[in-house]
């Protein structure tokens, strides 16, 4: 009797915590419910119907770069690339000044790139503004800046934490056409989304004569500007940027856009793809515009989800901000990694809610060598390439599965 007394009173005690509980999941059902309302009033559309796109990019960029083995003639390769860029930007090749000052300060003449030291060289640590002769474990302080310790992407691997994930590597052409086979795909932006394009356009290509270079350029500047040298600013004006691919059944273009001056050309690219069957547009920019939110926001992004707003296709993908570079100087504070972060979080934020798949390539470049501090090469195009590839992959199967 004891038992049964005591346990009528736990359940007469719990009934408040069962209504409770009753309330909350028809609180969280209807606030769910307007969501999908106020998504279908709006017109706002995604591509993926869930977020579980956006978890899994990233879960897959969110992982580390492990060195493998390389040959000296990979390095000596690597180098060469290297030294022929900071001869064009005038970098001196050791990085040090003659004062052997360093740090928050650049180099005379050339205000863009930070003073760093030489880093095989007998004073290779910046610390405290001043090259200094200390090793890689020594050269750890917050105001310390040092080029050994940056990894080049095109001699390491990148692995996502999440070792369930498994990346289909896309070796060939025939790969990457199973993917974009009848798609049309628009990338639209400034200098990294055309480094993003020409590694897409490299994985179609490098087995032609000609590889990603126009038929009316010179053969000499497909020399120059096979390999490393594409993602370069001296090879940018040779690369195609409207091509038909995979026996002419995939449309790809390049639309270069620096600043949000330059909206009508991504809101006329909308209108050029409105009700085209699988079409994607995928934007990035900002840099150029000091991340100023604001003005991407009323002059780009919500002026294209209203014209998406009553449109299954296109499908919009955009590209956040990278991490800087070692060379980025430090003097503008607005292109600087809180910068950089403030404006990724927004967009995460803006996106998320109509769940339009963000790829945030942040974290995938932080502690990489950057050839200029602000971009990369083709060892992270290559695998940012195949990030995107792979999540097209999942949405080609997601959609296939929904139809049948």
């Amino acid at each position: 009797m004891i038992v049964k007394k005591g346990t009528r009173f736990l359940f007469l005690n719990l009934r408040p915590l069962f209504t409770v509980l009753t309330l909350f999941g028809i609180c969280a059902f209807v606030r769910h419910w307007l969501i999908l309302r106020k998504e279908r009033t709006e017109g706002y559309h995604s591509g993926p119907q869930n977020n579980w796109a956006q978890r899994w990019l990233d879960r897959v960029t969110t992982g580390r770069w492990v060195a493998r083995n390389y040959t000296a003639h990979e390095m000596d390769e690597l180098e060469t690339f290297i030294g022929r860029v900071w001869s064009y930007y005038k970098i001196p090749l050791t990085l040090q000044r003659e004062d052997k000052k360093c740090g928050n300060l650049t180099f005379p003449g050339l205000g863009w790139f930070r003073a760093l030291c030489d880093p095989k060289g007998a004073t290779p640590c910046c610390m405290n503004g001043l090259c200094v002769n200390d090793s890689v474990q020594g050269c750890q302080c917050p105001e310390c800046y040092d080029m050994r310790q940056r990894i080049h992407a095109e001699l390491a691997s990148w692995e996502p934490y999440d070792t369930t994930i498994q990346l289909t590597q896309f070796t060939s052409e025939k790969d990457v056409c199973r993917v974009l086979q009848n798609k049309t795909v628009y990338f639209i932006g400034d200098s990294f989304m055309r480094q993003l394009y020409t590694s897409v356009l490299a994985m179609l290509r490098d087995a032609k004569p000609r590889h990603v270079i126009r038929n009316d350029v010179p053969l000499v500047n497909v020399t120059n500007c096979d390999k490393y040298y594409r993602f370069i600013a001296d090879c940018r004006g040779y690369i195609i940027e409207d091509t038909q691919e995979c026996t002419g059944t995939t449309t790809l273009r390049m639309k270069t856009v620096y600043q949000v001056t330059g909206a009508d050309v991504v809101l006329n690219a909308v209108r050029e793809l409105n009700g085209t069957v699988d079409s994607w547009m995928v934007v990035g920019l900002g840099g150029h515009d000091y991340y100023n939110m604001t003005a991407v926001r009323q002059t780009l992004i919500d002026p294209i989800l209203k014209m998406l707003k009553n449109s299954k296709w296109p499908k919009l993908i955009w590209m956040a901000a990278h991490s800087v570079g070692l060379l980025k100087s430090g003097t503008e504070k607005r292109q600087q990694t809180q910068a950089l972060l403030d404006y990724n979080e927004k967009l995460a934020s803006i996106f998320s809610f109509r769940e339009i798949p963000v790829l945030n390539f942040f974290q995938l470049t932080k502690g990489i060598f950057s050839f200029d501090g602000a971009h990369y090469g083709k060892g992270v195009n290559d695998v940012k390439v195949k990030i995107l590839l792979n999540f097209l992959q999942r949405e080609n199967k997601t959609r296939d599965r929904n139809e049948t």
